[in-house]
């Protein structure tokens, strides 16, 4: 089966609602879209910070650059809030050709 993996950039209450949504919809979401979705990154201030739900710890990032520089992440969702420096590193995503999706 065709994955489309995903990165976000964020894990507040935003992109954990988003990392809960698309696990637990998981088997809904292959069934309507025809593929899965598979987060793969997820860009954090502090890997070692207890955020209260079941992650994988080496899809933690605290470095955008591995994101932007893994062509196999197609997508990269914005859920950080603020300006800067959300901007940049959605300015840089475009840059790699990759799509966005933003919460503001």
């Amino acid at each position: 089966m065709e994955s489309v993996k995903i990165a976000l950039l964020g894990l507040g209450n935003v992109g954990k609602g988003v990392w809960n949504i698309l696990n637990m919809n998981n088997e809904e979401i292959i069934k309507r879209a025809g593929c899965k979705i598979e987060i793969v990154k997820v860009l954090v201030k502090d890997k070692n910070k207890d955020r209260g739900i079941n992650i994988p710890k080496e899809i933690l990032t605290t470095d955008i650059d591995d994101i932007l520089n893994d062509d196999d992440i197609k997508i990269v969702v914005e859920v950080m809030g603020g300006i800067e420096p959300a901007r940049e590193y959605i300015l840089n995503s475009i840059n790699k050709r990759k799509h966005i999706v933003s919460y503001s």
